[in-house]
């Protein structure tokens, strides 16, 4: 199989079901060609697939907040009311921001993002009462070419936020996050190719400095295959929910004007 075949989700688990068969029979050399193979038919990173072959790869019913399950109450569509809307726009080295009114993709009547122009979905979603609330907008030149990223750790809220090309892996990165009691995670076509789990409050980790530096190194490493010329996209979209600092940000409530410290409509004029 090519990389060309866009593998889904159930075709990469049923594939590495199969292969993993073999490859916990295997002696350690036949184990690193067999990761060969798996890098070539999956495109997922390496340790992401060691990790794989030594859990379950069976797929997790979605976790429940406070007797609700997660997710199900939460939507990340965005109903097109307009053809130009208010987006965020990413300023090199810095956490203040842009507020750009540019047009959007809009298919199905839908506001999509636009990967040809860099101009990607951002969604945050509360997370600490279940109440559902998710603010939706979109983020100019954070690169992503495919697939989506998520945290807990976006300030001061540290609701979850997530920022991707398409609803799918940005509901399944989001959904990572939950499932790890918090953390950061890389998805690309359902799969979680890389996270780092921090379940103290969804910030801090229980392990090792040496592992969280590993792991933190192989997030960075996949959101730079995914697209992303951004030295850390997780430390950028950790403050685009932070409605203190300019120009335009994005909280589970909706967008905030800092400048005019109001909350302002997605579409505009």
């Amino acid at each position: 199989m090519s990389n060309e075949d866009n593998m889904n989700i159930d075709e990469r688990l049923k594939y590495l079901r199969r292969i993993k068969k073999r490859y916990v029979q295997a002696g350690r050399k036949e184990q690193g060609r067999l990761l060969d193979e798996m890098e070539a038919v999956t495109e997922l990173h390496r340790k992401s697939l060691v990790r794989l072959m030594n859990e379950s790869l069976e797929r997790k019913p979605r976790r429940s907040q406070r007797g609700r399950a997660y997710g199900s109450e939460v939507d990340l569509k965005i109903p097109a009311r307009g053809r130009r809307a208010n987006v965020i726009g990413l300023i090199p080295g810095q956490i203040i921001t842009e507020d750009l009114m540019e047009e959007v993709k809009v298919e199905d009547r839908l506001a999509v993002a636009d990967v040809e122009r860099d101009i990607l979905k951002i969604a945050v979603i509360e997370r600490h009462r279940g109440t559902g609330n998710t603010g939706l907008g979109f983020v100019r030149s954070f690169g992503l070419k495919r697939g989506a990223i998520a945290s807990s750790v976006a300030h001061d809220s540290h609701n979850i936020i997530a920022v991707g090309t398409d609803d799918a892996d940005m509901m399944a990165a989001a959904r990572a996050v939950a499932d790890m009691s918090g953390g950061l995670a890389a998805v690309e076509n359902g799969v979680v190719r890389a996270h780092l789990p921090l379940p103290v409050a969804g910030l801090m980790s229980d392990r090792p400095l040496e592992v969280v530096r590993e792991e933190m190194d192989e997030l960075l490493a996949v959101a730079q295959q995914m697209g992303s010329k951004l030295p850390d996209p997780f430390m950028t979209m950790s403050f685009l929910a932070l409605p203190v600092i300019p120009a335009l940000k994005l909280t589970d409530k909706g967008l905030v004007d800092v400048n005019q410290f109001k909350f302002v409509p997605l579409f505009g004029d």
